[in-house]
């Protein structure tokens, strides 16, 4: 079984066009750190298209968290926003950025229900 960051990454990779970010025009990149290890994911949104490659590379934003950190915002369980204003997740980028990547994490509904929540739910 795949950890919570994997799937989160590969779930995101088949969302497609996601109608929340249909105007955003952003790439991110998650260095997420597992012990002396960083594991890197960039993350392109064009006009709400979403494409996610495991690799590093240039970004306008970026989201550096440890490994559990992250693996808990990728199951609900941590607002990114919040993470990020408690100093548990570091953050380059503009604020409207941040508030954007907000939106591809599920939020704690999803997370107890198994369900998208207001944050994470594509609207069709």
């Amino acid at each position: 079984m795949a950890d919570a960051t994997t799937e989160f990454m590969n779930e995101l990779g088949r969302r497609g066009q996601d109608p929340l970010l249909q105007k955003v025009n952003e790439t991110v990149r998650f260095d997420l750190a597992n012990g002396k290890k960083t594991d890197r994911w960039l993350v392109h949104i064009e006009n709400g298209d979403v494409t996610v490659r495991h690799k590093g590379g240039a970004a306008d934003t970026v989201i550096r968290a440890d490994r559990q950190v992250f693996d808990r915002m990728a199951r609900g369980e941590a607002n990114a926003v919040a993470s990020v204003l408690r100093g548990e997740v570091g953050w380059e980028g503009a604020w409207k950025s941040l508030v954007a990547v907000q939106r591809l994490f599920p939020g704690p509904q999803a997370a107890s229900q198994g369900q998208p929540s207001a944050l994470g739910e594509r609207r069709r």
